[in-house]
């Protein structure tokens, strides 16, 4: 049974999940996904194993302006969720920009998972950009009292941009990127003006290292690295 608290309480958890002064330098994420000028990439990010389930949650993600242009930001299900783009406000310079999320419903709990969807557009492009972690805080009402939490990671999941393998960069992994790899490789054919989908591996090179690990991970054999997505730091 879920049991309303009084305003005064709440503004009390909220106030101390708030509480601790802006992060000189948070935790970072590095995101290794290559991105052309104008692609679209989305961003959800995830606060892991909080030490018990919270009735509040602050997060700051940080992103680099010279690469990312924000386009939206959306606070994922929950009532009492809201969010802003400070767009600076917490690092006040022309590179940083800052996206904030506020948390806070009494009547159920975060045990943990998606907070925060975010719409982003490469201004240039780039093989790998940054995600700050900042001020993540977290608080529960327990026996009429605000109590502080810890999390222990944040992971940022991220689709869109050029996917490791995708030497076409038609948005898919598939033959049609081995043929064109093998072509090119060959001399047969030119490779597409940005080469980041072909350099399955990672290396700042294509060649023809790239193309058996294409092979491989086609033929089920061997996985392509950050191919899900999938980037995390560590909070506590």
């Amino acid at each position: 049974m879920r049991h309303k608290i009084g305003t005064a309480a709440a503004a009390a958890l909220l106030a101390m999940a708030m509480a601790a002064p802006a992060c000189a330098q948070g935790p970072e994420i590095t995101v290794q996904r290559p991105a052309a000028k104008g692609d679209t990439l989305q961003v959800t990010l995830s606060i892991q194993e909080p030490s018990q389930s919270a009735h509040a949650l602050l997060c700051r993600l940080g992103y680099d302006k010279t690469q990312l242009q924000l386009e939206s930001a959306e606070i994922l299900p929950g009532s009492g969720k809201q969010a802003g783009n400070t767009n600076g406000t917490a690092k006040n310079t022309r590179t940083a920009g800052v996206v904030s999320v506020e948390w806070h419903d009494l009547d159920s709990a975060f045990t943990g998972g998606e907070v925060l969807q975010l719409q982003f557009t490469a201004l240039c492009d780039f093989t790998e950009t940054t995600l700050e972690v900042q001020d993540v805080q977290l608080a529960a009402m327990q026996n009429g009292a605000a109590k502080k939490l810890t999390a222990k990671t944040a992971t940022a999941t991220v689709s869109g941009g050029i996917q490791p393998g995708d030497a076409d960069l038609n948005g898919s992994v598939d033959t049609d990127d081995l043929l064109l790899l093998r072509r090119a490789l060959a001399g047969l054919e030119p490779m597409p003006g940005c080469t980041f989908g072909a350099d399955v591996n990672g290396s700042g090179d294509v060649d023809t290292d790239d193309l058996l690990l294409l092979r491989r991970a086609l033929a089920g054999l061997e996985e392509i690295s950050n191919s899900s997505g999938e980037f995390s730091c560590t909070l506590s």
